[in-house]
């Protein structure tokens, strides 16, 4: 950072004497002192803060960054979420980035006091904000068993050390109980513009618009299921970051640009003396960083549970008895011919809540849908990239 420089001379002006007769020469000593924007570090202000006003004083756009990074947190195995800052002075927000959505929502101020599902969640509060900007259209998502409902509005994002502006969310006053047990305020889409509601440029798409990265339009996935901490990964906007992956990358076209969606050749379970194989003649995939499971079509998914040690649970869920989960087969998921393997703790989820642990099968059943979609289960164990510029997505195997 660029720090104004004041130069202060401790001198007088030379002066004529009397009678026509001059001063000595004079030597002037010069001081350097700190600047105002300095001292302001110094005691504490915010680094952003200082930047944005050193801006303002020179007029000056922000420099474009060649990538930036969003820490993921993680909560019961189960979500991946980062924080991110809404108008100014920046309010903030812990958010899912979802790669299988568009739009951006968060819970609003302006929520019921008894939807309480909302009121237990961080808000956003335009009125705090000295950039928001009114919009109000509606915003409704039927979400089969309840509703996102709300409006939308217009305002500054931080993300990362990145500031995008006139950013367009949806403000939610109506936030389904499901979100009982989310510790995320809402969620940022980070999927193609064209599944986005009221044709809402997605954030990504404006940090790109408004050049604030120099990089190519890629972003990246590496994700931490370690038990032993609460940090859950990365998300990385312009670059991939080879510290977190070996090899190459397997890189597969997009096939329809909406959702990251991908073919896949099958899937095999290893039984060790013979394969099982499913998805016998390709299907489609994607990729949803919003969720741990991979979900497939009900009767394949079924299947599948009658090979495993597994008992229905809840929810559609099958429980595994834990101390069976290494002993699971692995099952492979065939891309481009090359095998991307999970062993049984890679697709198990262990959960513990109050003192007590279950552990259940990531393979989740989709009755509407013969899509399979791969969550955090397959991301953690192949670091992923999204390129927009080749509108392709790439696998890696993660360092774990």
């Amino acid at each position: 950072m660029v720090f104004v420089r004041c130069v202060v001379l401790y001198s007088l002006v030379g002066m004529l004497l009397l009678f026509g007769r001059f001063t000595e020469q004079l030597s002037i000593p010069l001081k350097r002192m700190k600047s105002p924007l300095h001292m302001m570090m110094e005691v504490g202000t915010d680094f952003e803060q200082v930047e944005e006003l050193e801006r303002a004083m020179w007029n000056k756009p922000p420099k474009p960054k060649y990538n930036d990074s969003v820490a993921l947190f993680k909560y019961l195995d189960n979500e991946f979420y980062g924080e991110i800052g809404l108008g100014h002075p920046a309010q903030k927000v812990k958010m899912i980035f979802d790669t299988a959505w568009a739009n951006t929502y968060v819970a609003s101020e302006k929520c019921s006091y008894f939807n309480i599902a909302c009121r237990l969640h961080n808000r956003y509060d335009a009125k705090k904000s000295t950039t928001y900007v009114k919009d109000g259209t509606p915003f409704n998502v039927d979400l089969g068993s309840s509703n996102l409902t709300g409006f939308l509005s217009t305002d500054r994002l931080n993300i990362g050390h990145l500031v995008v502006e006139n950013q367009t969310f949806a403000e939610i006053v109506k936030l389904p109980m499901i979100y009982l047990f989310s510790i995320a305020d809402g969620v940022v889409g980070l999927a193609y513009d064209s599944l986005s509601i009221d044709n809402v440029v997605p954030v990504f798409y404006n940090i790109m618009k408004q050049n604030l990265i120099k990089a190519p339009p890629i972003f990246s996935f590496y994700i931490n299921r370690d038990r032993t901490t609460d940090r859950g990964g990365n998300l990385i906007l312009g670059a991939s970051e080879k510290k977190h992956y070996n090899g190459s990358f397997t890189y597969l076209p997009v096939t329809k640009k909406e959702y990251w969606q991908f073919h896949m050749d099958k899937i095999d379970v290893d039984l060790g003396t013979k394969l099982i194989p499913f998805c016998e003649n390709g299907c489609e995939a994607l990729i949803d960083t919003s969720t741990t499971t991979i979900t497939g079509p009900a009767s394949e998914i079924e299947k599948i549970h009658e090979i495993l040690p597994v008992s229905p649970f809840v929810l559609g869920r099958y429980r595994v008895p834990c101390n069976k989960v290494i002993k699971l087969p692995a099952i492979h998921f065939v891309l481009q011919g090359k095998n991307f393997t999970l062993k049984g703790p890679d697709y198990v989820q262990e959960i513990t809540k109050w003192g007590f642990t279950v552990c259940l099968s990531a393979l989740v059943g989709n009755e509407a849908s013969n899509i399979w979609s791969l969550g955090a289960s397959f991301i953690a164990q192949y670091y992923t990239e999204f390129d927009m510029k080749s509108d392709r997505i790439g696998f890696a195997k993660a360092n774990i």
